[in-house]
């Protein structure tokens, strides 16, 4: 009960916050400011992403937002909480005030150009598409990457994603970079020409044309899209906030003058329902959506605090050696702030792909002179990961995946380990099956209670698979081992899933 009410006052004090202010969060981004509130621990910035505050950062000294300062003081945050970082926050913008163009960054029609002039000029290994239209109708596009560019081959394919947020300049030039390192090295380069010769590498440099258009046109702090809300009173839904998985209120906004306002409801918004359902036409097994900033790699979930993620050994390491060629921190999404609706979390939690979102730089807008090396280092560690994703290939997705985590019958299981056993699956149904066991593997290794069917029909399918897959087994069959008298005395696993377990633990010892 109180943290019932404990909800329903932080909801009313959000509102106290934030609708004196609806005009200057509207359409102007006037009167805005870069503050850091001194403030540490999780609950303290769980309370400031919740109240609805843009937040730009997160580190050992306090949350950096983005917001008036009177915001800032009617939230209770006092004076002595308070450093002003930029008094006029579109002051990061001033290089480029008057301009008719954005210096080194590329516009929107820049970017078009760049993705038609790369396929002119390399029409074997790519090709140009658009995945949908943004709310003002401007195309969505997209690059295909591949040495068989007009087939769709059984190989692993990776997604680039940029500009999910309007005033994150550099989050375009990063894909675009990645672009030009593939097509450039492609046939001169022997680890460049693997990678598109072994993969399927598809970039989408703007997922929000029209958030890009307005922030280098009209108000440069501009972050959301550029719908209108109540006839034009406000504009604007965070794309990153209207995923449809765990889409919500944490880190998110039911107001639509806020800067994290979530949508209507889930995929409201067409630039990521389009992101969404094509997402869903293909079998992705990795991707990075490109953010700016605070040099970090981060991975799922990030809708809430300590959320089991069974593979999380893989993100970490995965997360690792990108961070390591960027030279950026990995950290677990929510770890930084926890947000609902966010593109990863459903990126993972939908459709399970080993997916990252890359915090560039030190600011929204790095200097020019800063882009090359960010583009040079962001490459390095978006091709590094490009390299290790055919030990992840096919991951399970669609219906499979769903079935897997929500609980799929014994029928199913043993079906699925008969396919294997019958020997008249096809080498790419042989791959998906065993990454379903190992999904299974993962939900049991984050399931103490798991099922007596989880378990027996984990083991019975174990000794289908050859003594290499084993072997790869071996940290769930030391899990299932450190509990099997506990089990035993509960009667949880049965004589027969006892015995395959000494077994396999014999085989996996080898």
């Amino acid at each position: 009960m109180n943290r019932f009410l404990s909800l329903i006052a932080l909801t009313a004090f959000s509102l106290a916050v934030f609708l004196p202010f609806a005009a200057m969060s509207s359409d102007t981004g006037s009167g805005l400011s870069l503050v850091k509130i001194a403030v540490q621990g999780r609950e303290a910035v769980a309370r400031i992403a919740s109240l609805g505050f843009d937040i730009a950062s997160v580190d050992e000294d306090g949350v950096t937002v983005v917001a008036t300062q009177e915001e800032i003081q009617a939230a209770g945050f006092g004076r002595s909480r308070m450093r002003t970082l930029l008094e006029d926050a579109d002051q990061i913008f001033a290089p480029y005030r008057g301009r008719a163009d954005a210096g080194a960054y590329h516009t929107y029609e820049e970017t078009v150009a760049a993705l038609k002039a790369a396929v002119k000029s390399n029409p074997k290994i790519a090709s140009m598409f658009s995945i949908g239209k943004s709310i003002e109708g401007r195309e969505i596009y997209c690059l295909k990457i591949s040495d068989n560019v007009a087939k769709d081959e059984d190989e692993p394919e990776a997604l680039y994603m940029g500009l999910h947020h309007s005033r994150e300049w550099i989050s375009v030039e990063v894909p675009l970079a990645i672009m030009n390192a593939l097509m450039n090295g492609y046939g001169k380069d022997d680890q460049i020409t693997k990678l598109v010769n072994d993969n399927e590498v598809f970039l989408i440099p703007i997922v929000n044309p029209d958030g890009l258009v307005y922030s280098q046109t009209n108000s440069k702090m501009w972050r959301k899209n550029r719908r209108s809300i109540q006839n034009g009173r406000y504009f604007g839904v965070d794309p990153n906030r209207n995923y449809g998985y765990q889409w919500g209120t944490v880190g998110a906004s039911t107001s639509p003058y806020s800067d994290t306002y979530h949508g209507e409801k889930a995929f409201s918004e067409p630039e990521t329902s389009a992101v969404r359902d094509f997402v869903k036409s293909r079998n992705f097994v990795s991707s990075i959506s490109y953010h700016s900033y605070s040099r970090l790699v981060l991975y799922p979930f990030g809708y809430g605090y300590n959320i089991p993620n069974p593979e999380e050994d893989t993100f970490i390491a995965l997360s690792k050696g990108i961070g390591q060629r960027c030279n950026y921190r990995p950290q677990n999404s929510a770890e930084l702030y926890p947000a609902m609706g966010d593109c990863d979390d459903w990126l993972y939690g939908d459709q399970n792909l080993l997916c990252f979102t890359v915090e560039i730089g030190r600011t929204f807008v790095p200097s020019e002179s800063e882009i090359p090396d960010i583009c040079k280092r962001n490459v390095d560690g978006a091709l590094w990961l490009l390299s290790q994703i055919g030990e992840h290939f096919p991951r399970v997705k669609g219906d499979k995946y769903a079935r897997l985590t929500l609980r799929a019958s014994l029928a199913e299981y043993r079906a699925l380990g008969g396919g294997l056993a019958s020997g008249m699956m096809s080498e790419r149904e042989m791959r998906e099956a065993r990454s379903c066991l190992r999904l299974l593997a993962d939900r049991i290794l984050a399931d103490t209670m798991a099922s007596s069917d989880d378990w027996d029909a984990f083991v019975s399918y174990m000794d289908l698979l050859d003594e290499a897959d084993m072997v790869s087994f071996k940290p769930v069959t030391d899990y299932m081992s450190q509990y099997l008298n506990s089990f035993a005395g509960e009667g949880i696993a049965s004589e027969e899933a006892r015995a395959k377990l000494e077994t396999l633990a014999r085989i996996t010892a080898r």
